[in-house]
């Protein structure tokens, strides 16, 4: 499948860390920094769908922009990059 971003990805992998990104950022009700959301989704994703790091710190990035690009998660103008999810 295409992300709405554009990017090639498979779709079990990316409805997983979408709804791990989404479930996250609501339990937190703070804005995060990138690397407090992957540690956080990094427990909730299924570990057969992300076996190593590196594939789910990608799927995590792309999932994280198309859900700005989509609306679903705000990215504070403000450095450092904070996120948040929309209400």
């Amino acid at each position: 499948m295409r992300s709405p971003a554009g990017f090639s990805v498979k779709k079990a992998e990316y409805e997983a860390m979408e709804e791990a990104i989404l479930l996250y950022l609501r339990r937190v009700k703070k804005p995060v920094s990138f690397g407090e959301l992957f540690q956080g989704v990094a427990r909730l994703v299924p570990p057969d769908l992300f076996p190593d790091e590196n594939k789910a710190r990608w799927y995590a990035k792309v999932v994280q922009r198309d859900l700005e690009l989509t609306g679903r998660v705000e990215r504070l103008p403000e450095p450092p990059v904070r996120l948040l999810v929309r209400v």
